[in-house]
């Protein structure tokens, strides 16, 4: 059986907040605030405000990991 999760900021947090409690690391990643690791993506568009039909060819522009960037699309 599989559940549709509709709720875009259930979503963000099922795979940042929630995913570092699961692993044990939410005193370190999961959310942007002081003494956490800066890791974060730019995506192409807005996920909480794109169309649904958007959301699956959002790219990544840029990725940082402790707050370098890592990663650029170029």
């Amino acid at each position: 059986m599989h559940e549709r999760v509709t709720d875009r900021g259930a979503i963000l947090r099922m795979f940042t907040l929630n995913y570092a409690k699961m692993v044990g690391e939410d005193q370190a990643i999961g959310s942007i605030e002081p003494g956490k690791s800066a890791d974060f993506v730019l995506l192409s568009d807005n996920f909480m405000t794109a169309p649904l039909n958007n959301i699956r060819d959002m790219k990544a522009i840029e990725t940082y990991i402790g707050g370098h960037k890592v990663y650029e699309n170029k």
